[in-house]
């Protein structure tokens, strides 16, 4: 199941990912765009849940906890970019926006670990 989360999450953030849901990082007007894009993955979720659990109950319940975590994980990213491009110095937040990325990432695989331990 976690290969199949880690599939679903590269779908999700990459493949599914539209010039709308980009939007998330908007100083404004981003609310919608990011739930929009969590949402995405939730519905992926619940596709991989049900699999693994056959149960529709357990699905929509891990699904709406990944749109919860993306949720917030997602604009945690978001606001330390823009504090970040706030210093004024373009190489700090060039350099630093792949720090906060890999971080953004590494804290989903986490939560999916977690997420998995728990249903099986």
């Amino acid at each position: 199941m976690l290969i199949l989360m880690f599939l679903k999450h590269f779908i999700a953030d990459f493949l599914f990912q539209t010039k709308y849901m980009l939007q998330k990082g908007a100083r404004t007007g981003w609310f919608l765009p990011l739930l929009e894009h969590a949402g995405v993955h939730s519905l992926l979720t619940i596709g991989v849940g049900y699999i693994y659990t056959g149960s529709i109950s357990k699905s929509v319940l891990i699904g709406f906890l990944d749109l919860f975590s993306h949720f917030l994980i997602d604009r945690g990213k978001v606001l330390a970019i823009n504090w970040l491009n706030g210093l004024g110095s373009k190489f700090i937040s060039e350099r630093c926006f792949f720090w906060i990325l890999g971080l953004d990432q590494c804290l989903h695989m986490i939560f999916y670990y977690l997420l998995v331990m728990e249903v099986l």
